[in-house]
């Protein structure tokens, strides 16, 4: 996905459903209740773990869930409507988002429910990629985080392409489009890929005649694994990327990443990352001066 999708993306479930704030002393109570009533019962084999800043602040708008299943969304839909159990589905971003009934210490139901959102995909490589720190730890949140492995991913040099089915497809595109450039991009739920781009004359439209940009992602990731995107990284970097990496504050990867990388890379994280920032809203606008803060 491209910089503004996934910007996009990070925000797009969070208000999904008409749904109450949960207060973090509650999170155990209302977790087990709906493994026990909904998880369980929607696939016994599933494997799933909460993800995010969940339990690191004083309550939190909804309860995001990584989950691992052989189910197809529409499956499990059947199933939560079996159960009587409100939802909506993002064929999209490969989530569905339900709601809850908040129950406290006691195993007692509140009176108000919580969105929980399921997340498909890889329990432990998403607990890494949607890690995010508690309001103590950081100015920055873990969407902010996502944003910036985007940008060093996407401006990381790329050497080699491992996946064969890769490698024929740019043979292809090459073929049609000698002035083709190759990027990483960054995919939160799936690891990395790579995306041609090339300049096409407009045919129609109101853009006629003019040269728009077009792209087309490999077919294949080139990464699906934590240790995987680090290697990516770390062939462009002139210090160690770690897996420990992922789980530290957005202040301490910069101050890396400064280290790490060169100066022209690094402005270009900045104008990369600066573009999604504004794109979700001007309260970002704060944090866009606070990263080039860290590099000036």
């Amino acid at each position: 996905m491209d910089i503004k999708t996934l910007a996009n993306s990070l925000n797009e479930g969070g208000a999904a459903m008409s749904a109450s704030r949960i207060d973090a002393q509650n999170i155990k109570s209302t977790f087990d209740k709906y493994v026990k009533n909904v998880i369980k019962k929607i696939d016994s084999k599933a494997e799933y773990k909460t993800i995010g800043s969940l339990g690191k602040k004083d309550s939190s708008g909804d309860i995001d869930v990584a989950i691992k299943t052989k189910l197809t969304l529409d499956q499990v839909s059947d199933k939560l409507k079996s159960l009587n159990i409100d939802h909506k589905i993002s064929r999209g971003l490969k989530q569905i988002y339900t709601e809850y009934p908040i129950y406290d210490n006691n195993g007692k139901d509140t009176g108000k429910m919580v969105q929980v959102d399921l997340m498909f995909g890889d329990p432990d490589f998403m607990s890494s990629t949607y890690w995010a720190p508690g309001e103590r730890q950081s100015n920055f949140n873990g969407s902010d985080l996502s944003v910036l492995f985007a940008g060093f991913s996407r401006f990381t040099k790329v050497k080699r392409i491992n996946d064969i089915e890769n490698k024929e497809k740019w043979y292809n595109i090459k073929q049609e489009h000698p002035e083709a450039t190759l990027a990483y991009v960054y995919d939160i739920n799936k690891g990395i890929f790579l995306k041609a781009r090339w300049m096409k004359e407009a045919t129609r439209g109101k853009f006629k005649g003019q040269m728009k940009e077009k792209s087309e992602r490999l077919p294949n990731p080139e990464a699906t694994t934590i240790q995987g995107i680090i290697d990516i990284w770390n062939k462009d970097s002139k210090v160690k990327w770690e897996k420990k990496d992922f789980n530290l504050p957005l202040e301490k990867v910069w101050k890396k990443a400064k280290l790490g990388f060169t100066k022209s890379k690094i402005k270009n994280i900045i104008k990369y990352t600066e573009s999604a920032l504004k794109d979700r809203g001007p309260l970002k606008e704060y944090k866009v001066l606070g990263l080039k803060n860290e590099f000036i």
